[in-house]
Order: structure tokens, then sequence, then C-alpha cells
């Protein structure tokens, strides 16, 4: 009987405890969300940062040099790829075992090679040029918003994302899910054409 009574009450106890903690993290919950709610709409903003990067990118004509510059590279490697299909046409018209077909197919090796390299090499160029004029473009950006946020007095800046999902994979559509800090806002919180016009 005595152990029933002491189990009783230790079952109390954990409910007891159990109940405080619920108590405690829902006020800590409703806390934040006061928090939250204590900036005034007029202290926070929205950016479409993508927007200002293709615009941005768009109006100086950087990306269209650097994609005229990969574009000349990638005609050089189309005449290499005209060249060697050219090479392997030649020599196919020697039998198996001559010794001219050997050498030409040994040089036809050495040039698809050759491509091979010069391909993956011209990508990765490319790839890390636009990533550091983009990540250029983003500071730059960033700056001008923290500028325009301590002279109009704004708290809070988020990021927002226009247009409609990407990917054609849901894990794809999920990421870009995650990302969207911003599900909606009135276009007048939205400071992407101020920001746009002061990175002018």
């Amino acid at each position: 009987m005595t152990s029933r009574i002491n189990g009783f009450h230790f079952l109390l106890g954990v409910l007891a405890l159990s109940a405080a903690l619920v108590w405690s993290s829902s006020r800590g919950e409703s806390a934040q969300a006061d928090a939250a709610f204590r900036i005034a709409p007029d202290k926070v903003a929205v950016v479409d940062i993508e927007r200002i990067t293709n615009d941005f990118l768009d109006a100086k004509g950087d990306l269209d040099e650097l994609n005229e510059k990969y574009a000349r590279n990638r005609r050089s490697l189309e005449e290499m790829q005209r060249q060697l299909r050219s090479m392997q046409e030649e020599a196919q018209v020697y039998p198996s075992t001559d010794p001219r077909r050997l050498e030409a197919e040994t040089q036809i090796a050495v040039k698809a090679g050759e491509l091979k390299v010069q391909s993956e090499s011209m990508k990765e160029s490319e790839s890390r040029e636009k990533a550091k004029l983009t990540a250029e473009v983003y500071e730059k950006a960033r700056q001008t918003i923290a500028d325009y946020a301590r002279e109009k007095g704004l708290q809070l800046v988020l990021l927002r994302q226009s247009g409609t999902l990407k990917g054609l994979r849901m894990e794809d559509v999920s990421s870009n899910i995650l990302v969207r800090s911003v599900i909606w806002n009135r276009d007048d919180l939205d400071i992407t054409q101020e920001i746009l016009d002061r990175m002018k």
C-alpha cells in the first residue's frame, strides 16, 4: 500500500513538472512572438537580391562581356571537335592493321585528351569568374542595403525571392521553399528599386 502511495505521489510530481515546463515553453514562445510584433511595420523592409544582382549586371554589361569571352572559347572548342571528327573519318580509310591508321588513332587520342582538358578548364574558369562577379555585386548590394537601412531607421531587412519555385526534383523544390524567408509582403515594404537606384 505504501509503495502504491509513493508511486502515485511520484506520478503527480512528474505531471506537475511537465505542466510547468509546458507553461514555461509557451511563455517563451509568446515572448518571442511579442518581441517580433514590437517591430513597427515601417521599420521592416524586404529586398529581392536576385533581381538586384541580375539588373545590376545587365546595366553594367559585365556579364555580357564575360559571356562573349566564353562564347569565343566555346567556338574554339567546337572547331577542335570538327577537326577531331575529320581525323576520325580519315583514319577509317586505312585498314585496321595499317600503321598509318594506328598512327592516326594515336593522334586522335591525344587530340581528344586535349579537347577534354580544355573543355573542363573552360567550364571551371567560367563558373569561377561568374561566381566572383556575383559575389562582388552581392557585397555592394549588402553594403548599400545596410546604409539605406541605417539612414531610414529600419530594424530589419528580409530577403525576398520573386518568381515561381524552380527545380524538377522534389529535393530542389523543397530547398527553394526553405530558403524563402518571406512568403508575402505589402508592395510598399519592397525597397529593391531604391537599392538599385543607389547602386547605379
